[in-house]
């Protein structure tokens, strides 16, 4: 199971890629130089995997949804009370965890830019090496390449912040239940 998972994800992603590959280049030559070719790499060679992936994280949750809907209705008919008290207990935990969820999107926004904006550098630096070697400038072009991964690693910490305090909040509470 675990290697057709795999398969049918790594299938989609290059079906996916592909049919980005071919969009992009058929549209109209004022977006293709709009986008560059850092976002254009970026596209195929990373936003397919992960759109995949998402995709697949939802039918996950949504597989779990199930599961716990029925889990759920058995135990409402067995015990209604403390089903409901659980019910309203995580419900308020949940709705509490709502600003660390919003803090959360808004850095991953601003890491999905951060990538865009170093996948986009790291590709112009390629092309203009040459120019770099001659002009003697690569302490300089090291120090803007240290500055993008610093800010990288600064936002993949915090979002792993967050998501520690959100387990810290959650595993007492689901070891209640």
């Amino acid at each position: 199971r675990t290697i057709k998972l795999a398969d049918t994800k790594e299938r989609a992603t290059k079906d996916l890629a592909v049919k980005c590959f071919g969009a992009i280049l058929s549209a109209r030559p004022g977006f293709i130089e709009e986008i560059g070719s850092g976002r254009f790499l970026d596209i195929l060679n990373n936003r397919a995997s992960q759109a995949v992936a998402l995709i697949g994280t939802y039918t996950l949750l949504f597989g779990i949804l199930v599961t716990f809907t029925a889990y759920g209705a058995v135990i409402l008919l067995a015990a209604p009370l403390a089903s409901i008290l659980a019910g309203l207990l995580v419900t308020g935990v949940v709705l509490s965890l709502n600003r660390y969820v919003r803090m959360a999107r808004e850095i991953s926004q601003r890491l999905l830019q951060a990538r865009e904006t170093y996948s986009n550098f790291i590709t112009e630096r390629y092309r203009g090496w040459r120019l770099i070697k001659l002009s003697n400038t690569v302490a300089r072009e090291r120090e803007a390449a240290h500055d993008r991964v610093s800010e990288l690693y600064r936002l993949r910490v915090a979002l792993a912040r967050i998501a520690g305090v959100v387990q810290l909040i959650m595993t007492p509470v689901m070891s209640v239940l």
